[in-house]
């Protein structure tokens, strides 16, 4: 058996807005676009969506991470504290806090390379390939950001 020496793991990924997000849940889940309103039915239809896919494909569409505003209370508004969507493409041991910060020695971490970018390409093949999403262009669809973040590590996060 595999020992992790951390329970936790630095991500690098895509972003998007709240605004995108829906934009893109309106074109993978056309239907529920109709009827949704709150950010967080888009989030729960996204999942919803993101579930219908047979499990041995659904490696091939990143679960999103939700990213927070900074200084948020339990007690706000789903729609009044969510920062950004993350969609997590890799991820490398957590070391320290360090890996954390932007500098020249971390630009690995936070800018996305090539491999990021074929692989974000080849989630929008695959989404586009899916009954009803035939008009989907992720490129087209949102303006993605790339960051890094710390997170549980893939060993210990929840499986589907």
């Amino acid at each position: 058996m595999i020992q992790h020496t951390t329970r936790v793991a630095v991500y690098s990924g895509f972003t998007i807005s709240p605004d995108d997000f829906k934009a893109l849940v309106k074109t993978v889940c056309p239907a529920a676009g109709l009827s949704l309103n709150a950010l967080e039915n888009y989030t729960t239809a996204y999942n919803h969506w993101r579930r219908s896919i047979p499990k041995s494909d659904r490696h091939r569409v990143p679960r999103p991470k939700v990213l927070f505003k900074p200084g948020h209370t339990n007690d706000m508004a789903y729609d009044k504290i969510v920062e950004r969507f993350f969609f997590p493409i890799r991820w490398v041991p957590y070391e320290d806090d360090n890996q954390l910060e932007r500098n020249d020695g971390n630009q690995e971490l936070w800018m996305p390379n090539d491999v990021d970018k074929a692989k974000l390409a080849q989630v929008g093949k695959f989404v586009a390939s899916q009954p009803g999403c035939h008009n989907f262009r992720l490129p087209d669809l949102v303006h993605f950001g790339f960051t890094c973040i710390k997170d549980v590590h893939p060993a210990f996060e929840w499986k589907e």
